[in-house]
């Protein structure tokens, strides 16, 4: 398996200011408020944020979010077949901010090709994802920060996303 690499394109941002351990592992990041990125939680916490994405906008029968807000939130963004000039490529992400699933190497391989997948990656390469049609939540937070991101071919959480999937697959048989 391959580890990590730094894309060399993100013109934008300095390795200074990278999200990967040598800024966001230290106690001054984690105390500073950054809305362009700068949510800090747990997997059980991101896993019931996007709990309430893959329930169409309500959590534990409490309803959140209008049901059509939610499914509007795989509205691609304008030009989303263009490559982002940030990026230097494709980015599967809607008009709303979330990340979707498409086809890999742009969108992210553990996350799948089905565009009704809302996602989000975080610094250091967590992830956590809705998959709207099957209700399916799931949160994969670790303890060590990347520098980079995965090459598609070798990345670490496509075994584990394809296990979830199986055993919600026979969870949903038994019920």
């Amino acid at each position: 398996m391959r580890g990590p690499t730094r894309r060399p394109n993100l013109r934008g941002m300095p390795r200074q200011v990278f999200p990967g351990s040598t800024v966001y592992g230290t106690e001054l990041a984690r105390r500073t408020v950054n809305p362009g990125a700068g949510a800090i939680g747990d997997a059980r916490s991101f896993a019931r944020f996007f709990a309430m994405l893959a329930g169409h906008g309500e959590l534990d029968g409490v309803r959140l979010l209008p049901a059509d807000r939610v499914d509007g939130f795989t509205e691609p963004r304008d030009e989303a077949g263009v490559p982002d000039r940030y990026l230097g490529g494709v980015a599967h992400v809607s008009a709303f901010g979330y990340w979707l699933g498409g086809s890999s190497p742009a969108a992210n391989p553990a996350v799948g090709p089905d565009p009704r997948i809302l996602h989000h990656p975080g610094a250091g390469g967590s992830i956590s994802w809705a998959e709207l049609d099957t209700g399916l939540a799931v949160s994969i937070c670790h303890n060590r920060m990347h520098e980079g991101p995965f090459e598609p071919s070798g990345h670490p959480f496509v075994p584990i996303a394809e296990a979830v999937r199986a055993v919600a697959a026979d969870l949903k048989k038994e019920n």
